[in-house]
């Protein structure tokens, strides 16, 4: 029995694994590199104070904070490497003008991993964008 009837079970445990990997590796370079960063002494205190918390479980809370920023960059790329491999669709790999491609239904995608990833002049400038690479009768994505 397979987990997903739309995807192979090899390639989706690959994908959740290079997600994985990329968890750990997020958490390796918080503790790692926790002093490169920034940190606004003003909203740290303020932190510790108003949530009733003392330095040491700020600072994990802090560390596991950055991680989790690194990994969510990393979700839309999950995202991307799972829809590809939904029969008739294509991944093309980061550095392409799209993300995914359906040459059978006649779609492009550009993958987001969650609504607010993207400001609004700059979904304006995508669609823009997206608009050009579809009308265009020389386009290959024309039609």
């Amino acid at each position: 029995m397979s987990y997903l009837n739309w995807i192979d079970d090899k390639q989706l445990q690959e994908a959740v694994k290079h997600l994985l990997l990329k968890a750990n590796e997020a958490q390796h370079k918080a503790q790692k590199d926790f002093t490169k960063n920034v940190i606004d002494p003003f909203s740290t205190l303020f932190e510790m104070a108003g949530f009733d918390i003392e330095y040491n479980a700020w600072l994990e809370s802090e560390k596991t904070r950055q991680a989790q920023k690194t990994l969510l960059n990393h979700v839309g790329e999950f995202h991307q490497n799972i829809l590809g491999c939904v029969k008739g669709w294509t991944n093309l790999t980061k550095g392409n003008v799209v993300d995914i491609l359906s040459e059978e239904k006649k779609v492009i995608g550009e993958i987001k991993n969650k609504y607010n990833t993207i400001s609004g002049g700059k979904l304006a400038e995508l669609y823009s964008s997206l608009e050009k690479l579809v009308m265009p009768k020389a386009s290959v994505y024309k039609g």
